[in-house]
């Protein structure tokens, strides 16, 4: 509806192709990784946070598309901790909708030996000084990789980042270690607790005509990591025979270079067309 509006259709849907790209780059980085790794061994994520006088709100993912962090963790080839079935205690307030929480022993039992912990809320702090002995038990406590959703300040998380489900994606694959190893990623959602301070989003300079630059989003950029292992110079002595120039290009040598070409295409337009991409990522997620 906004490209119509502003006569920007073409640059609207290249930015969701893009993103498009390098989310399923970032998929695919995920799949090369953990594909001879076997499902107990998998980076094991906690996905939970604590709502004071009630109890632990600990993700339930009996299928990867139960919710958008389900999601992520299959995408990132990482297992996330759910609640089981008949484990805890649940509440209803004045909808059909049950929340269900568990108790204190039941989330040590259960999510102890996490590696890593997502503390989808900003309340970590408070949480900490009061059940310190509790959490000091965590293996991912213990280890200070306990992440908060404040890497671009208190609100952002709920706002920005469903414009941003491909960034989301490569932050929480570089949590687990399922990014790739040749490229850095600099996480822009995920805040680690101990190590790191709380992120701004920054602010817009209207009147210095900033509303006008284009929009690109930060830290989006993948690269996929058989692209970068095919790159490599070979060594001289495994060096084969090259084609001659005027050799066509295979159908599979164009395939490679079209989708390298979109995976590190950059996003740029009008800042008003981000809106569109935010009203895409809310249907998705």
């Amino acid at each position: 509806m906004y490209a119509a509006i502003f006569n920007l259709e073409g640059t609207a849907n290249k930015i969701v192709a893009d993103t498009e790209a390098r989310y399923e780059c970032s998929l695919k980085n995920a799949q090369a990784l953990v594909a001879d790794i076997q499902e107990e061994s998998k980076p094991k994520i906690l996905w939970a946070n604590f709502f004071s006088g009630i109890g632990w709100s600990i993700a339930e993912c009996p299928t990867p598309d139960k919710a958008y962090y389900c999601e992520y963790a299959n995408h990132c080839g990482a297992e996330i901790i759910s609640r089981p079935e008949g484990m805890g205690f649940s509440r209803q307030y004045g909808t059909p909708t049950i929340y269900w929480y568990v108790t204190d022993d039941e989330f040590l039992e259960l999510a102890k030996d996490a590696d890593t912990w997502i503390y989808p809320s900003k309340t970590f702090s408070g949480v900490y000084e009061e059940k310190k002995e509790l959490l000091d038990q965590f293996k991912s406590v213990q280890n200070k990789n306990v992440y908060d959703t404040q890497g671009q300040g208190p609100n952002g998380w709920f706002e920005q980042r469903l414009a941003e489900y491909d960034v989301v994606a490569l932050d929480m694959c570089s949590l687990v270690g399922t990014n790739n190893p040749d490229v850095i990623h600099r996480r822009r959602w995920f805040r680690n607790y101990f190590d790191e301070p709380i992120g701004s989003s920054g602010s817009c300079d209207v009147n210095g005509g900033e509303i006008e630059e284009a929009y690109e989003p930060a830290e989006a950029n993948c690269i996929l990591f058989n692209q970068i292992v095919e790159n490599k110079e070979p060594d001289v002595e495994d060096e084969e025979p090259q084609p001659p120039e005027d050799q066509p290009a295979t159908e599979d040598s164009t395939t490679t270079e079209l989708t390298v070409e979109s995976v590190n295409a950059a996003s740029s337009t009008y800042a008003v067309t981000s809106l569109i991409v935010a009203g895409v990522s809310t249907f998705m997620f």
